[in-house]
């Protein structure tokens, strides 16, 4: 089964896939698109799943850090080098954390919203570039096209309508992801 989610708080997912596992629902990963998350039915348990965000370039690195936690008693579920990876307690402990401090868990909101404003700063301007001839007949004359909206099927064409909106919903999910990482990480900075 497939579930579209977008999330902010690392705290309000994780308690989401708690209570999706609850239900009988096993997380196995996150699918293709920009916030699916991959489900199969299972027995229903109390399980505690927790996300890091990180970026570890070498899979050495990144086999020493999965055994790290490992050897602290958490079993990983999914993620890669980079982004989010999920975690469950092999203890059980519906209640054990990742992280031990708040500094801890800011951080890794930090990382998550430098990544959606790299993302954003990268495509952004590319998304206005590709799309300049379409902006700049909007902007041109933006009353003639309510008047006159057949302009939009001759001289715009659909499809290049429909990708643009199509990436400004992207860009615009990357510009609040990461500006909702950075404001939940300096919460829980400031919280000590």
């Amino acid at each position: 089964m497939t579930k579209f989610r977008i999330f902010i708080s690392f705290e309000k997912e994780e308690a989401w896939l708690r209570e999706m596992a609850q239900k009988g629902w096993r997380f196995t990963g996150r699918g293709t698109f920009l916030e699916d998350y991959q489900f199969e039915k299972a027995e229903p348990r109390d399980l505690n799943i927790r996300v890091d965000y990180r970026y570890i370039p070498a899979d050495s690195d990144f086999s020493e850090y999965l055994q790290l936690l490992a050897d602290s008693g958490w079993n990983h579920i999914y993620g890669g080098n980079t982004g989010a990876k999920y975690f469950a307690s092999a203890s059980g402990d519906a209640e054990e954390e990742l992280f031990s401090d708040n500094a801890s868990k800011a951080g890794r909101y930090r990382r998550q919203s430098k990544n959606a404003a790299i993302c954003f700063l990268i495509f952004f301007p590319l998304m206005l570039y590709t799309f300049r001839d379409l902006i700049m007949t909007l902007l041109r004359n933006p009353g003639e096209l309510f008047r006159n909206p057949s302009l939009l099927w001759n001289d715009v064409h659909i499809i290049a309508g429909l990708a643009f909106l199509a990436n400004l919903v992207i860009v615009g999910l990357w510009l609040y992801s990461a500006i909702g990482s950075y404001l939940e990480g300096k919460k829980l900075k400031a919280k000590g």
